[in-house]
């Protein structure tokens, strides 16, 4: 195979690559980055195409590991393009050290305006990993492989290109040989102690032996499974339209349309959820939890995935989201756990945020009453949040109270928010909920048409100098 041409077919007819186009490329310093490096330094003006070079050091191999940053910058200097080096400190994983590659591509990529990524996966990566994927029991996604052309992971906004995925690694050296390069070698690709190592060295051989065209098969399976999955995604797309709401960081969809699909379908639909929000370390197991709790879990239910995910079950939602995620909130919150007194009539402006308290006096007959407290000259006034065994009396109920939680429940606030919902409380009694946008008075504080002490509350946000 000519790897002039083929490059050029890949990246100028299947990944769509603009001339104009800045690539980055991840270079190891090993025979196959080498590889893409110069063969696409060589392609540069046949394909309009501008380059810069990146390396990351993985601080896992010492000198060794500084040695193959130094060659990778000497390399691209002598091409004249520009490089940039990176290193990381504390991985502990090959799951790890993956993460930590790409976001500093992701970085660099942002910094130099590249919106591609080039890496020089090739033939015999992909049917490592399609091992690797049925060791672990993957469906249709895992048996699928690697793509010519792919998001970022972690990174949807950037571009993945592997050029080289249907090239068997005996090519890519041979030219590499042919053009006299001389790679650096890395000694911890014969550590058998990682499960890559192990497949490559001593499983997959013996798999050759049993069928030299194993290899073969292996990728025609992944160009099935590649096409059945774009079929599933496609029927995905169709049965769920625009349920899907995305948030910063958060996923909510309907259980109710959740539960209308398919199992199939609301499996895909869980590992679409996970990729969106960068989640990489939920396995079958993982996802199958999932699944199961979106079909029979009760509200306020939680799943939690190793790497900070969760599933929350929310009243008639499913919410995907990252634990550390802003909540999901329109109105105003309470973080302190101590009470804020209350200017009245006045403003009083919640702490470290843009909303305020605004009281102030009606007269008889001038009243808005659905928003109107009787509020004795001489009380307490505060707010904050729920308690222990708090009581509410709205409106409605023939004089009885409610549970505040079991009030809440009903209302369908959302769990994560019920423990920070303002409450207005007069000489200690609860006289008003900020629910949201909504107000909702006490039975006992409503005031009357006729009432001296009637004022007008309201919590609303800060805008220059128009208040209410």
């Amino acid at each position: 195979m000519d790897l002039l041409q083929h490059s050029v077919r890949i990246l100028g007819q299947q990944c769509l690559v603009a001339p104009g186009s800045l690539l980055l490329l991840a270079v190891s310093g090993g025979n196959d980055s080498l590889v893409m490096l110069h063969l696409l330094h060589r392609l540069r003006a046949t394909l309009g195409l501008k380059l810069h070079v990146a390396s990351l050091n993985h601080g896992l191999r010492g000198s060794a590991g500084a040695d193959d940053a130094s060659f990778v910058q000497e390399q691209a200097e002598t091409l004249g393009l520009g490089v940039t080096l990176g290193s990381a400190t504390g991985l502990n994983s090959e799951a790890d050290a993956r993460r930590a590659r790409y976001d500093f591509l992701a970085t660099t990529a942002r910094q130099v305006g590249a919106c591609h990524v080039v890496t020089a996966h090739h033939a015999d990566d992909q049917v490592e990993t399609l091992l690797l994927n049925l060791l672990r029991g993957s469906g249709l996604r895992g048996l699928a492989g690697m793509r010519h052309l792919a998001e970022l992971p972690g990174h949807p906004q950037l571009t993945l290109l592997r050029p080289f995925l249907d090239i068997p690694r005996s090519e890519l050296r041979a030219w590499g040989q042919a053009q006299g390069l001389k790679p650096r070698q890395d000694a911890s690709n014969s550590d058998r102690r990682m499960r890559r190592n192990r497949l490559r060295h001593d499983i997959l051989p013996l798999l050759r032996d049993f069928d030299p065209r194993v290899d073969q098969s292996l990728l025609r399976l992944s160009e099935i499974a590649a096409r059945d999955y774009d079929y599933v995604q496609q029927q995905l797309g169709a049965a769920t339209g625009n349920a899907l709401r995305h948030s910063d960081r958060r996923i909510r969809l309907s259980r109710s349309t959740f539960l209308a699909l398919h199992p199939a379908l609301q499996t895909h639909l869980v590992l679409n959820a996970l990729r969106d929000l960068g989640s990489t370390d939920a396995g079958t197991e993982h996802v199958a939890g999932l699944v199961s709790l979106a079909g029979s879990g009760r509200t306020g239910q939680v799943y939690s995935l190793p790497g900070g995910t969760q599933l929350r079950i929310e009243y008639g939602d499913l919410v995907f989201e990252c634990r550390d995620a802003k909540v999901d909130w329109s109105g105003p919150l309470l973080t302190g756990r101590e009470a804020l007194r209350v200017r009245y009539p006045g403003k009083t402006v919640l702490p470290g945020q843009t909303w305020a308290l605004v009281i102030r006096r009606q007269r008889p007959g001038e009243m808005e009453a659905w928003q109107c407290l009787s509020l004795p000259p001489a009380a307490t006034v505060t707010l904050d949040t729920r308690r222990p065994g708090d009581r509410f009396h709205p409106p409605g109920l023939n004089g009885h109270s409610r549970s505040l939680k079991k009030w809440m429940m009903d209302r369908q606030l959302p769990q994560v928010v019920r423990m920070q919902v303002p409450l207005l409380r007069v000489n200690g009694h609860i006289a008003a909920i900020f629910d949201g946008t909504n107000f909702v008075p006490s039975r006992h504080f409503l005031a009357t048409e006729s009432d001296a002490n009637a004022c007008f509350c309201a919590i609303c946000q800060i805008s220059g100098s128009t208040w209410p």
